[in-house]
């Protein structure tokens, strides 16, 4: 997994570029395309942290449900279904 401050640092460096792309841009085809690119580029990287944080919270989520039932109890782990 990529330590955050990387991360950030490529997000930074890939908009600090379509910001050059879109200053020279020669037509308003090429501004919308790169307009396009960036959007498409910024949906995609907010699935991919949604995604994450899915990810993140399921693992949490986890982790309290075993800290419970542990603690709940002590003999061992049992998990009742409501009926």
């Amino acid at each position: 997994m990529d330590h955050p401050a990387r991360k950030l640092r490529n997000w930074l460096a890939k908009n600090v570029e379509a910001v050059n792309r879109i200053l020279g841009s020669r037509s308003v085809s090429d501004f919308l395309a790169i307009q396009g690119d960036l959007a498409r580029d910024t949906v995609w990287k907010v699935l991919d942290m949604n995604k994450h944080m899915t990810e993140l919270s399921l693992r949490i989520t986890q982790e309290a449900v075993r800290a419970i039932q542990a603690h709940a109890n002590p003999s061992g782990p049992q998990i009742r279904r409501a009926a």
